[in-house]
């Protein structure tokens, strides 16, 4: 009966996976996934601004700004319909959330590391506005000129410039732009090979621009910083890690899950999940950033909230018949895809983007070694001496993640709001307040047990 259930189980999960896959090679609007790009030239006469936005983060972000937007069956039928957009209100977002100045160097004597105090706007110039298609998806581009506000001061290094974007983050809070440097005629730089000046998102400060982007080393340490990040606050991808982190201290009997009694197979299972999500996601990373493999974005995020049900089910109903090694292997695949998105390196020379890769791949195993750290201590002590306890949280964790990878599916695969946005944006205080309840559970554990308790080794 038992077994019958179980094949019934993995029969819909998988036809459901494949009807969200179908649904994703039909709809043009996605899940946030994409950066958005602003590359910066400096000229005699002032700025040339090169925006590059997302449409569908665009659309999510200001929908009025695109009256006619709406799912088509290709790309190609959708362009006339998504470049039908509101010129005027177009020009008011951009003059609204982008802003350029030039600013006295020299710091506030009142905080001796803000931004200066005294500023010059610049009024910048739309010259150019269209949504063309990229990378199998829809973007918008503008091209803006940017006049020096006073030309008294445009040789003068007393000044500087700065660019300050709430583009498309002001609604859409996960969504970075990375800003680059192009050409800069007052300082011999040809443009060849963008320069990174920065990443932005949510609430950045003004980005200073400068003709020197900086080291190799600055930049490698800028995308590490962002690998890191991308895990922690892309709570998907975090929810799949505590997944298989839950499952490592278990063993699968007459498909029923165990406490593993051996500490070294726990940590072997540990070891080995973790290594086959890394390198499912290290090798499509580096393919997709490469440009080798190039997948729509809403593909890989209705991709990614299946390979979380499949997970969060597997967790509740584990089935002999597939290796989770296997598993972890492909849904590190499917998660390497939407790494990739972030990281956006395209028009870069070859030396660069795979500065940009190793910098970005290295930060994400950073995060994921960090909250294997932190967690999988506590977990092998609930799990060896609190199995009640452990499979409760088990239970907890796996109903949990399929309840927020089902809001996630439900807005990814119809461009709908998310039904459980509300309990997504308390994330981090719910997974904050597990974690310390896990904590202290292992500490109670571990301070009751009898100093001289034997250990299964």
């Amino acid at each position: 009966m038992a077994t019958a259930s179980n094949a019934r189980y993995l029969n819909w999960v998988w036809c459901s996976l494949c009807c969200w896959l179908l649904l994703a090679s039909t709809s043009v609007l996605a899940h946030p996934a994409d950066n958005s790009l602003i590359q910066i030239d400096i000229r005699d006469s002032g700025l040339r601004v090169h925006v590059q936005l997302p449409v569908e983060q665009l659309y999510m972000a200001e929908p009025a700004l695109f009256p006619k937007g709406q799912a088509f069956d290709s790309i190609d039928e959708a362009l006339p319909a998504w470049s039908d957009f509101d010129q005027a209100a177009m020009i008011s977002y951009l003059k609204k959330h982008l802003h350029l100045f030039m600013a006295a160097d020299g710091p506030d004597p009142l905080n001796p590391s803000a931004l200066p105090r005294v500023r010059l706007a610049a009024q910048p110039q739309i010259n150019n506005m269209s949504v063309v298609v990229s990378n199998n998806s829809l973007q918008f581009k503008a091209l803006l000129d940017v006049p020096f506000p006073d030309p008294g001061i445009r040789n003068s290094r007393a000044w500087r410039w700065l660019v300050d974007t709430s583009l498309i983050n002001h609604r859409v809070r996960n969504h970075k732009t990375l800003i680059t440097l192009g050409s800069d005629a007052l300082h011999g730089r040809d443009g060849s090979d963008p320069g990174v000046l920065g990443i932005v998102g949510y609430q950045s400060a003004p980005l200073v621009i400068t003709s020197d982007p900086g080291s190799s080393l600055t930049l490698l340490t800028t995308l590490i910083k962002q690998g890191v990040m991308h895990i922690l606050a892309g709570f998907d991808h975090l929810l799949f890690l505590i997944c298989l982190l839950l499952a490592a201290p278990l063993r699968i009997r007459q498909k029923r899950w165990e406490i593993e009694p051996d500490r070294r197979q726990a940590l072997w299972n540990l070891l080995t999940l973790v290594s086959a999500f890394s390198l499912g996601h290290t090798l499509t990373l580096a393919l997709a950033s490469l440009g080798f493999v190039s997948v729509s974005s809403h593909t890989v995020e209705i991709a990614v909230a299946g390979s979380l049900l499949i997970s969060a089910g597997y967790l509740l109903w584990p089935l002999s018949c597939h290796r989770i090694t296997v598993v972890a292997t492909l849904f590190g695949l499917v998660h390497g895809l939407a790494f990739a998105s972030e990281l956006g390196n395209d028009g870069f020379a070859l030396p660069r983007q795979l500065l940009m890769l190793g910098g970005f791949a290295i930060g994400i195993e950073l995060a994921q070694v960090g909250i294997c750290l932190l967690v999988m201590p506590c977990l092998l002590e609930l799990a060896r001496h609190r199995a009640g306890i452990y499979h409760r949280l088990r239970q907890g964790g796996a109903v949990f993640t399929l309840t927020l990878a089902s809001g996630w599916a439900i807005e990814r695969t119809f461009n709908v709001s998310n039904p459980l946005q509300l309990l997504q944006d308390q994330l981090p205080l719910i997974l904050l307040g597990i974690y310390l309840l896990v904590l202290a559970s292992s500490l109670a554990s571990l301070a009751s047990r009898p100093a001289s308790q034997p250990t299964v080794s």
